[in-house]
């Protein structure tokens, strides 16, 4: 799923580059389990390994929030910035992201 919803202009990154020359990852992962969404999030982000970035170095800040419940449903954003890009940079990437997710998917 993610590699389908992946926008054709986003780069993995090279594996032969340092990381700070690899395109930077920022992350809002949203569910709604009856186990500690938070537990979830770094399972997410191993997965999306090879298809958003080489690793999961790559993801500079990682927001997750949820609710209990007796159904399990996640929904994920990501965003890429430019390698070498400052904490400013990467706080208004997951920002927006946020703001954009709410605004379009219901509550969970």
């Amino acid at each position: 799923m993610v590699l389908a919803a992946r926008p054709s202009a986003w780069q993995v990154g090279d594996a032969g580059l340092p990381l700070d020359q690899r395109p930077l990852v920022v992350s809002y992962i949203r569910g709604r389990s009856n186990v500690d969404v938070a537990n979830y999030s770094k399972s997410i982000l191993d997965a999306c390994q090879g298809v958003l970035y080489v690793s999961d170095a790559s993801v500079q800040s990682c927001m997750a929030t949820g609710v209990r419940g007796t159904s399990t449903s996640f929904m994920l954003a990501f965003a890429q910035v430019a390698a070498g890009s400052g904490p400013e940079v990467l706080e208004k990437a997951l920002f927006e992201i946020v703001r954009i997710s709410s605004a379009i998917y219901s509550p969970l």
